[in-house]
């Protein structure tokens, strides 16, 4: 176990060379690309059963259910 320890240790206290050898002469570079692909359609998420409640009725407030889904279309993408 000891000689791990000793192994990182010395692994990080070790210079990593000097800093002329680091520095590289790059240039910013801007790169166009052009993707196309296709997203297949799925069904993300449901809920069912969705109490509404509409208080500006008269006495008692009517209160109904709905269902809400959320749905991903298909389409291309480029």
């Amino acid at each position: 176990m000891q000689a791990r320890r000793l192994f990182l240790l010395t692994g990080l206290l070790a210079p990593a060379g000097p800093l002329a050898a680091q520095a590289t002469a790059d240039q910013a570079r801007l790169v166009f690309s052009v993707n196309a692909g296709f997203i297949p359609g799925a069904s993300a998420w449901e809920v069912s059963g969705q109490p509404l409640v509409q208080f500006q009725s008269p006495d008692p407030p009517i209160v109904d259910e709905i269902r809400i889904t959320r749905r991903i279309r298909s389409t291309l993408t480029f």
